[in-house]
């Protein structure tokens, strides 16, 4: 979310964004906003130069709406500047989101293990990088349990792995979300977001422990 909706990045053609505006991606359940206002973020009304902030759809029912844009971005491309504006030092790197939300859905956590023939539960990501910010892929490990899902139960623990995915083809995949949302560090803010289950998420290699 912080370079696909970075609005410096998709006015220079350098995000899946940047073609994508207004195209029905997703499932219609997937809704992904900066929102400063959401219970569960912590509430910055202003961005970092002052100016005040607002609840920005990213994503809306599956389709793509748009990013974010700070001063000097909206100034040179004739955008809205949405509040998103970084420190000086940083002010090359463009507007990033803050409070970056995802909308609850309507299945309980422990519907969507129970539902599950055979599956990974993921409890966090780890060492997160970019591979290709056109198609979003991204590589990293899993960390802190990862575990086995068989006939609707965590059977054992499995030792972490390497992923090598594409968020898009991840999201598209998305058959189940939960009611229930947690608020993680990000970047910049928090970040706010149920649990998921996909049918698209690839593992290159496992390791030692």
């Amino acid at each position: 979310g912080y370079t696909a909706f970075n609005g410096k990045m998709i006015m220079e053609n350098k995000s899946f964004v940047s073609n994508n505006r207004g195209k029905k991606i997703f499932p219609e359940a997937i809704t992904v906003s900066d929102d400063p206002f959401d219970e569960l973020t912590m509430p910055i009304p202003f961005d970092l130069v002052g100016y005040p902030r607002e609840k920005i759809d990213l994503i809306k029912d599956g389709v793509i709406e748009d990013g974010v844009y700070d001063h000097l971005t909206a100034l040179k491309y004739n955008r809205k500047c949405t509040g998103n504006t970084l420190p000086p030092e940083y002010a090359s790197f463009g507007a990033l989101p803050f409070n970056l939300v995802m909308k609850e859905g309507n299945n309980s956590f422990e519907e969507m293990i129970s539902c599950t023939k055979k599956g990974i539960y993921i409890s966090r990501l780890h060492y997160v990088n970019i591979l290709n910010p056109m198609s979003v892929q991204l590589t990293g490990m899993t960390r802190d349990g990862t575990f086995l899902i068989e006939d609707g139960k965590m059977i054992r623990a499995i030792k972490n792995m390497r992923f090598n995915t594409s968020v898009i083809d991840m999201l598209k995949a998305v058959d189940m979300i939960s009611k229930e949302r947690q608020t993680k560090s990000g970047f910049v803010g928090p970040t706010v977001a149920p649990y998921l289950r996909t049918n698209n998420f690839t593992f290159s290699s496992k390791t030692s422990f």
